[in-house]
């Protein structure tokens, strides 16, 4: 329990895993995912339960536990759609970058697509959720028949057509996949954006099974790892505005594509303003950054 792991301040103190060559799953807490992502155990505070109406009051209470110094606030710094928009970038997708520069939040036209009509984050969660997941299935070689298995609600023969319509919109979506294949059945390897290298021998396997798994493991590095990559040149640059202009500011845990810092209440201005700028520049395209304080 939190409680029995509690050092001697009275805080939890999990262990960060920076190396490891497992694949990226619901809790990668063993070792640290291949794609650079750092992992999160002793406790796991990277997976904790979410507001699950059939367990509200206990999930409740255990939220409850994770609460910051007296005085101080938590901050998130969240960095909107960093996987799309990598995606869209390394593929030059352009009717996706069009959309990001317009502000257009990527999900809202998918789910669209999708659901035959207007979606929201906040109005449709359960649509937003399973849009961002069919996303990413494409992206790793997916066709129409996962999207029913993600939401057995859509026939099949609905499935399909949304499938042939998304990909005829966005067709990086397909061809980030298929170029990952060729490439890998040529070279046995992939490099990332930021040049890290990930051979994958798996894909002269000759079990069919083998290789699929290699290929998605490849498509998924090349997306997956550049957004690591933002995310600890992010941390070192916040760290390092904290030290220079002399806030008491820490940071905390990184969450997937969001870090999480705490502060004296009042340098919450100055340190919202340094995560909102966490990311500008580290790659040629806008990676904005939502931020939200809280206790």
């Amino acid at each position: 329990s939190y409680l029995d792991l509690r050092g001697p301040d009275g805080r939890l103190h999990p262990d960060f895993v920076q190396s490891g060559y497992g694949e990226e799953t619901s809790d990668s807490s063993s070792q640290a995912p291949v794609t650079g992502r750092f992992s999160c155990r002793g406790p796991n505070l990277q997976n904790q339960p979410k507001n699950d109406p059939r367990y509200e009051a206990w999930v409740h209470r255990l939220r409850g536990c994770l609460v910051p110094t007296a005085g101080w606030s938590f901050i998130s710094a969240d960095v909107e759609q960093e996987e799309p928009r990598i995606m869209a970038f390394i593929n030059k997708d352009r009717a996706m970058l069009a959309d990001f520069a317009a502000g257009v939040p990527i999900y809202a036209p998918m789910g669209e697509i999708i659901y035959g009509g207007p979606i929201s984050k906040s109005g449709d969660p359960a649509q937003w959720y399973n849009t961002k997941t069919f996303f990413l299935a494409l992206c790793y070689g997916a066709r129409h028949q996962k999207l029913h298995e993600i939401d057995p609600g859509i026939p099949l023969d609905r499935s399909e057509t949304a499938y042939l319509r998304l990909v005829s919109r966005y067709p990086g979506l397909t061809h980030h996949y298929t170029e990952t294949v060729a490439l890998l059945r040529a070279t046995g390897q992939v490099r990332d954006w930021f040049g890290r290298r990930r051979l994958i021998p798996k894909v002269y396997a000759l079990n069919k099974w083998d290789a699929e798994a290699g290929y998605r493991e490849g498509a998924n590095f090349l997306i997956q790892a550049p957004a690591a990559s933002v995310l600890k040149l992010a941390m070192r640059r916040v760290w390092d505005r904290f030290r220079t202009e002399g806030l008491e500011a820490q940071l905390l845990i990184t969450v997937h594509d969001e870090l999480i810092a705490e502060c004296p209440d009042p340098e919450i201005g100055p340190v919202a303003e340094i995560l909102e700028g966490m990311t500008r520049g580290l790659m040629p395209i806008a990676l904005p950054v939502e931020i939200k304080v809280g206790k």
